[in-house]
């Protein structure tokens, strides 16, 4: 009796603090369309059994026989899911001679099995689309279903191309960030589009809250090719480019554009989306020469009391943007010229703050003629 009682409030207590394990391992398991995703799903979900299973096998004497079974079985689908998951993660580097690359310049590394690589981006993005309006209240059910359908749309995309699938993520540093607080990795992406003989201008692109999402690198390998431009974007963690470390993450980014042989390094260009915004200006305070021009899309704006007088910026947002609003970075571009800046800005009527996703060819459009205006500035 003393033993039954003991067992039942075990599975209790156990039955409680997993639940929410259980419930977004499930929620997963209905929304992931890659094996990866379902494999891990279903690994939790069976896993989570074990445990129940062992203390209904402690307490029960009638019956133990089918529970043992049961656990038997249990273990054995988790060990095989479980290594059916492994075996889809990325190897997270490609050869040297590839044009994208992962790089980890600092003391991380590539984590193969943190949940972030097991569970491939997309799906990782679809079960957060899903849960986002719960706890964002600029974000409806309705934008959600949007930001789904606009990812899911880049992320199918690049699926097709072996070199983004094999980079991994890094999305396991954005979670880090939000429990311990620790922004710089020392990692960034890179792609230098092939075929070019002579060193690249470059854009550093600062990420966004939520991290640095491996499909901002395959909308910018569309304008790299297109362009001639390389594009290295270093990862910050949640992506709050206002705290003390962002300036060193960003110098990083510099040191390495301009030791590198292939990238032009008094040609280097800042670009921020949206909290990337932030860092964009930590960068004109802090590191104020090394920056041919910056480019704002869908960004936040500090305000600035430096002078900018000769620096080229573009402003690209988004007239329906219900997180930053048009009237606000309308202000925030306004004072820039009036510090002095040569500001050139596009709004987009129907857009919101997801637009380099909707209307990637027309920003980057946008972005590809502002650049070359500038160099056939005399």
């Amino acid at each position: 009796m003393f033993l039954g009682g003991c067992v039942f409030i075990l599975l209790c207590v156990y039955v409680i603090s997993t639940a929410p394990f259980a419930g977004m391992a499930a929620l997963l398991l209905l929304v992931a369309e890659t094996t990866g995703g379902v494999c891990t799903a279903a690994t939790v979900l069976a896993g989570l059994c074990v445990p129940i299973l062992v203390l209904l096998a402690v307490a029960l004497k009638r019956h133990r026989k089918f529970v043992l079974l049961a656990l038997g079985f249990c273990v054995v689908v988790t060990a095989g899911l479980g290594v059916v998951a492994v075996f889809q993660v990325p190897r997270g580097e490609n050869p040297e001679a590839a044009p994208v690359q992962s790089l980890f310049l600092g003391e991380a590394q590539y984590t193969p099995l943190s949940p972030a690589n097991l569970v491939p981006e997309i799906d990782q993005l679809k079960l957060g689309s899903y849960i986002i309006p719960a706890i964002d209240p600029v974000i409806d059910v309705d934008q959600a279903e949007r930001i789904r359908e606009l990812f899911g749309g880049v992320y199918r995309e690049m699926r097709d191309d072996p070199e983004f699938e094999q980079l991994g993520s890094v999305m396991n540093y954005t979670y880090r960030d939000i429990v311990l607080a620790g922004h710089d990795t020392g990692h960034m992406y890179t792609y230098i589009p092939p075929g070019y003989s002579e060193p690249l201008p470059t854009i550093v692109f600062l990420h966004g809250a939520f991290g640095n999402f491996k499909g901002y690198m395959w909308v910018w390998k569309q304008f790299a090719d297109t362009y001639g431009v390389a594009i290295v974007a270093p990862s910050f963690g949640m992506g709050m480019w206002d705290t003390s470390d962002s300036e060193q993450t960003i110098a990083a980014a510099v040191d390495y554009c301009t030791e590198h042989p292939q990238l032009r390094s008094g040609d280097l260009y800042l670009a921020g989306l949206s909290n990337g915004g932030i860092g964009v200006m930590v960068a004109v305070a802090r590191l104020p020469t090394e920056f041919a021009g910056y480019i704002f899309i869908s960004p936040v704006m500090p305000p600035s009391t430096i002078d900018w007088t000769g620096r080229r910026v573009l402003v690209i947002h988004g007239d329906a943007d219900r997180r930053i609003s048009a009237a606000d970075v309308k202000n925030a571009a306004q004072r820039l010229e009036a510090l002095g800046a040569d500001l050139v800005m596009y709004n987009y009527a129907e857009e919101d703050h997801f637009l380099f996703f909707s209307q990637p060819a027309a920003v980057l459009s946008d972005v590809g003629r502002w650049l070359e205006a500038g160099n056939s500035d005399p």
